[in-house]
């Protein structure tokens, strides 16, 4: 049996994702709805619109690993508590107050109770503006938020161990001063 990973990344990309659409949801400037996308995607122009980019940056151990084993089906479970870094980037006129939004409601038990089970926010840094020249040199609106969400992927895998014994006694004469 492989080893099998119960949450991923992707998992949190997807919940944080949603969380962000429906508390964003639609931009008051164009009445669209605003897109939420994932980071680093090769030879693909930013969209017209305006929206909010998600980028995992950092991830780290936040514990030991916690071992649970299941002898029934000879396998181990590893639980590896993770926090990973997420850079939230706003673009467009709104673009602060939607930093705010996110970095106030991540803060915030209305937050942990929309991202659970997947992941839980662990804290955000304040929102800053990274100003952004375009390729056609135009100035982007663009307030950044630092989230810090945390995640606990499951690791399982075969582990072979004894399910039966059968023991004997063998009476040996012999003395052991």
């Amino acid at each position: 049996m492989s080893a099998t990973l119960d949450l991923r990344l992707a998992d949190v990309y997807a919940k944080l994702g949603t969380f962000i659409q429906n508390v964003i949801g639609v931009d008051p400037s164009t009445g669209q709805t605003v897109a939420v996308i994932q980071g680093q995607a090769n030879r693909v122009s930013m969209p017209d619109s305006p929206f909010i980019l998600m980028q995992g940056m950092i991830t780290g151990r936040l514990g030991t690993n916690i071992d649970t084993w299941d002898p029934v089906n000879q396998t181990q479970a590893t639980q590896q508590k993770t926090r990973v870094k997420m850079q939230l980037d706003c673009y467009g006129p709104d673009s602060n107050a939607w930093a705010t939004i996110l970095s106030t409601l991540l803060r915030d038990v209305y937050g942990c109770d929309q991202l659970k089970p997947t992941c839980q926010p662990l804290y955000t840094d304040p929102p800053f503006q990274g100003a952004l020249i375009d390729g056609e040199e135009q100035y982007e609106e663009r307030w950044t938020v630092m989230a810090y969400v945390q995640y606990n992927p499951v690791t399982t895998f075969a582990q072979q161990s004894a399910t039966a014994v059968q023991v004997s006694v063998i009476n040996v004469d012999e003395r052991y001063k």
